[in-house]
């Protein structure tokens, strides 16, 4: 399993998007961390199995929450490094070039 490194505006979407989410419901905020956590290990053991969709940046969709993540994984390279973390609806291509 490759390493998987949040980037600190990763980190902050993954702050954000479960905070909204605790303040929706008790515990929905840490529901969507175990998806996110349990995406991310996907994402860790086989990053070749998510479709390129910005240049050479893939996008894996979690479940039951309508998120995506977007990661560079430099085949030679021994870690994955994620981008964003989004809502789905958001649209990735201006966000993935800040």
């Amino acid at each position: 399993m490759r390493e998987v490194i949040l980037s600190s505006r990763a980190e902050t979407d993954l702050t954000v998007a479960s905070l909204w989410y605790e303040r929706e419901r008790a515990g929905l905020g840490m529901e969507l961390l175990t998806v996110i956590d349990a995406t991310l290990a996907a994402i860790g053991r086989t990053p070749g199995a998510f479709r390129r969709r910005h240049g050479e940046v893939r996008v894996a969709l979690t479940p039951r929450f309508p998120f995506l993540i977007a990661f560079v994984w430099n085949e030679a390279g021994d870690f994955i490094s994620v981008r964003r973390i989004l809502h789905a609806k958001r649209d990735l291509g201006p966000l993935l070039r800040e």
